[in-house]
Formats: C-alpha cells, structure tokens, sequence
C-alpha cells in the first residue's frame, strides 16, 4: 500500500505539472515574456529597421535618391541614345542599305548581281535550253 500510494502521488504531481497553467493565454506560453507587450514591428523588424522606409533598408544609402538610369545603365551610357550604344559609330549615319548589301551592290538592280553578267540579255529561253 505505501508503494502504491507513492506511485499514486508522483502520477498526480506528473499530471498537474502537465496541465494548462490557470489564467494564462496562447500568448504567455509561446511567444514568451520578453514578447509578450510587443508589436510584431518590435520583435520581427528590429531596432534597427523599426522607423526607416522600405528605401532605407533595401535599396541602400548609395543608390537612395539615384534614379534607375543613375545606377542601372551607368555614367557612361546616361545621355546617348540607343542608337549611340547599340548600333555603334560606324553605322550611326548609314541607311540599312548601306551596311547590309554592301557598296557593290548598292546602285544596281537585282537583275544585275543575281543573274550575272553572262545571262543579262539572253531569254530563258536561251540559256536554260540551250543551243543545241
């Protein structure tokens, strides 16, 4: 009996440390103590961060009042046109024609670099039967 007894005793105090503790909320046995009479602000932004914009902290000091040209195409791209950076200067002034058919071709007719000379004035007839 006194065995029993004791075991009785223990299996109680077991179970009463166990239980829900009276009077405390969802609050006081997760978040904890030094939590408790936080915002979400104080305990998941940080001192540090708790009054600065989004800008402040994202972006950086450096690139604050910058524009997205200012650090994204670079000073040395800043003021020329597309055409400027992408194109480049040998072709800036030229037409299509220019720098795609090439100066030997330019002022003459399909006819002309086509079919070439040997054919110019001949039929179809004349040089796809043949002579003979």
């Amino acid at each position: 009996m006194k065995f029993s007894t004791a075991i009785v005793v223990t299996a109680l105090a077991v179970g009463a440390a166990a239980a829900p503790t009276p009077g405390k909320t969802v609050e006081d046995y997760f978040i904890g103590a030094d939590k408790r009479d936080k915002t979400v602000e104080d305990y998941f932004i940080g001192a540090d961060k708790r009054d600065k914009t989004v800008e402040d902290y994202f972006i950086g000091a450096d690139k604050r009042d910058k524009t997205v040209e200012d650090y994204f195409i670079g000073a040395d791209k800043r003021d020329k046109t597309v055409e400027d950076y992408f194109i480049g200067a040998d072709k800036r002034d030229k037409t299509v024609e220019d720098y795609f058919i090439g100066a030997e071709k330019r002022d003459k007719t399909v006819e002309d670099y086509f079919i070439g000379a040997d054919k110019r004035d001949k039929t179809v007839e004349d040089y796809f039967i043949g002579a003979d």
